[in-house]
């Protein structure tokens, strides 16, 4: 749905607001959206403007509502009848204080004048890069900070490397055959943490509890402040290591691996092969024997028992025993 016009004279107070809940990390702009949701700018009597997504003509419809009865004025007054201490939660901002899960932040995109909000535009990869001060700007000062970045960043890391590793085919039973790595970087633009995570093991399964020699690594920087202040246009106290480091990070391209890992995925392929050069009437013209060699030579390329490899069987010790019993009364 395309975004509404907003009147020239309030243009400025939304374009403020927007420009407002970004600096905060509330929104987040984006080139593009599956949801978009038109605003209603809300004119407050201090003369600012709420922001409200007309969700009613897009997502409501959508939504599987439980709907519970609310409790009265007067039942709410008869449980607090007693109380001695009260608190109260600022909703000036409407629900802002605790966020909205990263899977459903593209069902509240708004549509505005100005583009797409909210949106995430940080994307995994060799190098993946979070907001940090979540934790900070929700619920105010917390004193374990840096434990919370780094807890951030082993997260955000083995979640990435651990999607590679299930697409490649390896899970909680069939461990990697070659490390994996990533790195992160957590930032607000002013303060800097890079942390690179290599994972080394997957099975974590309790079978391999006790016999798992294998850890998973990760490194973090201490916090890096790229510069201490801007004064008009310039930059003070600009720190040139937290570019180095971002650049380190860049340039750090996944080498080649010789002579350390003799596994291989390999693909033969053969060149085409035309199997007839046509048709006359009944008669095929041109039919090319060695295709049929090739198909024939798949079909009986049976597979081979594997001798000298000790595989780990899927059944227990218990289960393998009856399986092998040769009564079949016994096997009912």
């Amino acid at each position: 749905m395309k975004a509404r016009p907003v009147p020239f004279a309030l243009q400025p107070l939304v374009e403020e607001e927007i420009d407002n809940l970004v600096s905060q990390g509330v929104l987040e702009k984006v080139d593009m959206s599956e949801w978009a949701t038109p605003i209603v700018p809300v004119v407050k009597s201090n003369g600012k403007v709420r922001l409200c997504g007309d969700f009613k003509v897009t997502l409501n419809p959508e939504i599987l509502v439980d709907d519970h009865p609310l409790p009265t004025i007067d039942e709410i007054f008869a449980k607090m009848a007693g109380g001695i201490r009260f608190s109260k939660i600022d909703l000036s901002k409407a629900y802002l204080h605790l966020e909205v899960k990263p899977e459903h932040r593209h069902l509240l995109t708004l549509n505005t004048h100005k583009g797409y909000f909210p949106g995430d535009t940080h994307r995994f990869g060799q190098i993946s890069f979070h907001k940090r001060h979540h934790a900070k700007n929700t619920f105010g000062e917390i004193v374990d900070e840096d434990n919370s970045l780094f807890r951030q960043a082993i997260v955000c890391s083995f979640g990435w490397l651990q999607a590679q590793a299930n697409m490649l085919g390896f899970n909680s039973f069939n461990d990697i055959a070659y490390p994996l790595a990533t790195q992160t970087v957590i930032t607000d633009g002013k303060h800097w943490s890079f942390f690179a995570y290599q994972m080394n093991t997957i099975t974590f399964h309790t079978h391999f509890a006790q016999e798992q020699p294998k850890r998973n690594v990760c490194w973090g920087s201490d916090e890096m402040k790229l510069f201490e202040s801007v004064d008009g246009e310039k930059v003070v106290g600009f720190n040139e290591e937290v570019l180095k480091t971002l650049l380190k990070f860049y340039v750090n391209a996944p080498q080649e691996r010789l002579g350390e890992n003799p596994k291989r995925n390999v693909c033969w392929a053969s060149d085409e092969m035309k199997l007839f050069e046509s048709v006359d009437g009944e008669k095929v013209v041109g039919f090319n024997e060695e295709v049929l060699k090739t198909l024939l030579e798949f079909y009986v390329n049976a597979p081979q028992e594997r001798l000298g490899v000790n595989l780990t069987p899927y059944l227990s010790s218990e289960e393998k025993i009856a399986a092998d019993y040769e009564d079949d009364d016994k096997r009912q």
